[in-house]
C-alpha cells in the first residue's frame, strides 16, 4: 500500500513540475507585430488529396459549402506559400471539415486543418467572455 502511495505522489509531483517548466513566449520588443506561438499539433495529410479529401466528406455526408485561397507559413520554408482552402459541411449531421490543398513535389496533398460538429450560421451574436 504505501509503495502504491509513494508512486502516486512521485506520478502527480513529476506532472506539477512538467507544468511549470512549460516554455512561455517572449514578447519581441523591436517587433510591431504581436508575439506568434508554434502549436505542437498534429494535422493529418495525404499525398493523394483528392481522394483524401472525396473518402472524408462521403464518410460524413458533407458537401462543399465554402473555398478560397490562404496563405500558410510553412515550417521548412523561410516564405509564405498559398494554398486551397476547401470547406465542407453536413447540414444534416451539421458536421464540418477544413482541408488544405496543395502541391508538394509531385502530389497533389490534402490536410485537414479542422473538423467538427454543431456547425450553424453566425446569427449576429458574438459569444461573451464570460
Amino acid at each position: 500500500m504505501k509503495k502504491t502511495i509513494l508512486i502516486l505522489f512521485a506520478i502527480m509531483l513529476s506532472f506539477n513540475v512538467f507544468a511549470e517548466n512549460m516554455p512561455q513566449p517572449k514578447p519581441r520588443p523591436d517587433s510591431i507585430l504581436p508575439t506568434q506561438l508554434l502549436l505542437n499539433m498534429t494535422i493529418p495529410c495525404r499525398e493523394d488529396g483528392v481522394m483524401y479529401i472525396s473518402e472524408t466528406v462521403q464518410t460524413y455526408g458533407e458537401k462543399e459549402f465554402a473555398s478560397g485561397v490562404a496563405t500558410i507559413k510553412p515550417l521548412t520554408k523561410l516564405s509564405l506559400q498559398t494554398v486551397d482552402l476547401l470547406m465542407y459541411v453536413s447540414p444534416d449531421k451539421r458536421s464540418f471539415t477544413i482541408f488544405t490543398l496543395q502541391n508538394v513535389g509531385n502530389y497533389e496533398v490534402a490536410c485537414i486543418l479542422a473538423g467538427g460538429h454543431t456547425f450553424k450560421p453566425f446569427t449576429g451574436e458574438y459569444r461573451s467572455n464570460d
